[in-house]
Order: C-alpha cells, then structure tokens, then sequence
C-alpha cells in the first residue's frame, strides 16, 4: 500500500501535453463506456504502440490521465468500485510488443 501511494504521489498530478493528447486523440487507451453492471470499461491498444513509438512516460501520463478522469467523473463516492480494462492487441502477438515499455501499463 505504501509503495502505490508513493507512486501517486511522485506521479499525479500529471498535466496533459502535447505527445499525452495526441495518444488520447488518436485512441491509443480511451474509455469504452460501461459493462451492464455500469463498470467503467477502459481500453488499451497495444497494436499502436509499434506504430507510434510512445515515450514510456507520456504512455504513463495518458494512462493516468484516463484513470484520474474515471476516478472522478464515472465513480461514485463513498463506494468500492471496479474498472475493467482491455488490452486490445489487434492480432499482435504479445512477444512482438515492447514488453518492457508497456510494463507500467500491464
């Protein structure tokens, strides 16, 4: 417990940049909508990262960004809540990604 909130606090608040819009902008992770028990579904195109070659931390800032926007817009507070999230490897095989840059991710 100690080290996750460790990580949020070196890591969050992270301001959205350029390279961190253009990741949301082109559906490189992006909020799917909800399962029939109204859970947050988030959605992670791994097949994108060959093509795109993201910096592992602006891959991190669009990560949380997404988490941050669902934490407050989509949960309801004072509950336990769940989000689902996807990996869509677009018929990549999971050898063929950068396993290593994807890992805060995975």
């Amino acid at each position: 417990m100690k080290v996750c909130l460790d990580f949020r606090l070196e890591k969050m608040p992270r301001l959205m940049n350029d390279a961190v819009y253009e990741l949301i902008r082109k559906g490189f992770i992006y909020i799917a909508g909800r399962d029939r028990m109204y859970r947050p579904i988030i959605v992670f195109q791994a097949n994108m990262f060959n093509k795109l070659l993201p910096d592992p931390e602006d891959v991190t800032s669009a990560h949380l960004f997404i988490f941050s926007y669902v934490e407050r817009y989509m949960f309801c507070k004072g509950h336990l809540e769940n989000v689902h999230t996807i990996m869509d490897l677009g018929g990549e095989g999971f050898t063929n990604l950068p396993v290593t840059a994807m890992k805060p991710m995975i």
